[in-house]
Parts: structure tokens; C-alpha cells; sequence
């Protein structure tokens, strides 16, 4: 949009369909490019200036991805942590059984939270599983983004239960 006058700029549409489909994920800058994905269809790399698409990664993610390594992880709707290089060629993926739905970094390790309840402690070298956490319950869903804070993780599940790691 055009802070001048308010003018749209350009627009694109990023998943095909006519009804009313989820785009859960931010959109992300990276490399000059933007990116961003849908549950029911793939990643899209878009010129920034213009919404051209450039071309679509065959993912489905829920969250935006996250930096690392120069490169970025995608966590994806299948349960795959995906890790991408700078030119979004695929350096490893690595099965979690449910959809990902937050990755961050805590006491130099990976973490991911999943749709099932389930944490997972990750080497954030290799991406090697460490250490799996299961809340217990069916209902104990991880929706949210997980927190970091002061050497903490913190998250609230779909139970309305807060968890707090040290």
C-alpha cells in the first residue's frame, strides 16, 4: 500500500480456492525475497516489490520460518523440520509425527511444539532429537508460539494450561 495516497501497490493470491482458507503463517523477508505459506498450499517466494510469485516450495507450514544457520527451518503441517539453505535448497528434514506449530531456540538447543502436545528438544547442530515431551493428555494441543525469556520456556496449551521449562 501506498503511504501517499493509499493506494493498493499490488496484490497476489497465494492459494487456490474459494472459500475461506487459513493463512496462519507471518510473512517473512529474507534474502530480499518475502515468503509466505498457507496450511492448504505451498510456500510462495514473492518479489517484494512487485508480488510477482518466483516460485513455490512444496511445503505447508503453519508458522513463519525461522532464521538459521543462513539459511532458514520451516516447520510443516506433516511434522517435518525442514532446514533450508540461503537459496531454499533443502539440507535436511527431519520427521516429528505432528504438525509444528513453533521453533525456537532455548539453552543452545532447538525446540518444537506440535499440534499433538508434544515437545521436542533438538541438537541445534544437527537437528538429531534428544528428548521428546509429551503433556500428557489429547486435548493438551500446543497452538500457540512458545516463549523464551530469562533462561525460561514457557507455553499454554489447548487445555488452558500453562507450562513453564527451566
Amino acid at each position: 500500500m501506498s503511504l501517499e495516497d493509499g493506494m493498493i501497490l499490488w496484490e497476489q493470491k497465494i492459494v487456490s480456492g474459494s472459500k475461506f482458507v487459513d493463512v496462519d503463517a507471518t510473512p517473512m523477508i529474507f534474502n530480499q525475497k518475502l515468503l509466505i505459506g498457507a496450511i492448504s498450499g505451498p510456500v510462495v517466494e514473492l518479489d517484494i516489490k512487485t508480488g510477482k510469485i518466483l516460485r513455490t516450495l512444496n511445503y505447508n507450514i503453519s508458522r513463519a520460518p525461522v532464521i538459521f544457520k543462513n539459511g532458514l527451518l520451516l516447520g510443516t503441517v506433516q511434522g517435518d523440520l525442514v532446514w533450508l539453505d540461503q537459496y531454499f535448497k533443502e539440507i535436511k528434514k527431519v520427521n516429528l509425527e505432528s504438525n509444528i506449530s513453533s521453533i525456537v531456540f532455548w539453552k543452545g538447543r532447538l525446540v518444537t511444539s506440535s499440534v499433538n502436545g508434544t515437545l521436542n528438544i533438538l541438537d541445534s547442530s544437527s537437528l538429531n532429537l534428544l528428548h521428546s515431551k509429551y503433556l500428557g493428555h489429547s486435548s493438551s494441543a500446543i497452538f500457540g508460539t512458545l516463549s523464551v525469556g530469562e533462561g525460561k520456556l514457557a507455553l499454554l496449551s489447548a487445555r488452558n494450561r500453562l507450562y513453564v521449562f527451566q
